[in-house]
């Protein structure tokens, strides 16, 4: 929260302090009425108002990345709902907790009914833990993504998905988890 960074934005804006940043990378999305802005590494985010609220779900919310994604989109106006297998402990009032797995096509569709907006984030995100335990990492990245891309075509009302990819999908590091975002990416 401490590096947050906010402003409006016009077409030739600049944010303050920008040039400050050494050895990062500027992402920029645009989302229907938002403008997302991250710096990496170290983790800088930005969100612009939206002009109308809208309903985002953030598969993977409960965790580091994902609760931070859920705060901005909550500031952003966005009616948000966190899909987790465990409750946040970052939760706040305005914000929604759906306990589910996204192994479980079921619970997802379910999830996903009345969203306009899917940005995922869950999986196995731990290296080691991913070449140790390739299955689960199969069951959870590839087979989680698969379900939640299957519920997204079952619902028409939704718009566009946020994928959190990892610098590791186009790495020769990263073992057996670079090879499964490489694989969710391809899907």
């Amino acid at each position: 929260y401490d590096h947050y960074i906010k402003k409006e934005m016009m077409a030739d804006d600049s944010i303050p302090g920008e040039d400050k940043i050494i050895n990062t990378i500027r992402k920029e999305y645009f989302v229907n009425n938002a403008y997302f802005w991250f710096y990496l590494p170290q983790l800088t985010v930005g969100v612009i108002k939206l002009k109308n609220s809208k309903n985002a779900i953030v598969f993977g919310g409960s965790g580091f990345l994902g609760s931070h994604i859920c705060d901005y989109l909550t500031e952003a106006g966005y009616v948000v709902t966190i899909f987790d297998k465990k409750k946040s402990i970052f939760l706040k009032k305005k914000q929604k907790m759906f306990i589910g797995n996204i192994s479980d096509f079921y619970k997802v569709q379910k999830a996903i009914k009345n969203q306009k907006y899917v940005f995922h984030l869950a999986g196995v995100s731990d290296i080691k833990e991913s070449n140790l335990n390739p299955f689960k990492t199969i069951k959870f990245n590839i087979m989680g993504t698969s379900n939640i891309l299957e519920a997204m075509k079952n619902n028409k009302k939704i718009n566009r998905i946020i994928f959190a990819s990892s610098i590791y999908a186009r790495s020769e590091q990263g073992g057996f988890y670079s090879l499964t975002k490489r694989s969710c990416e391809s899907l």
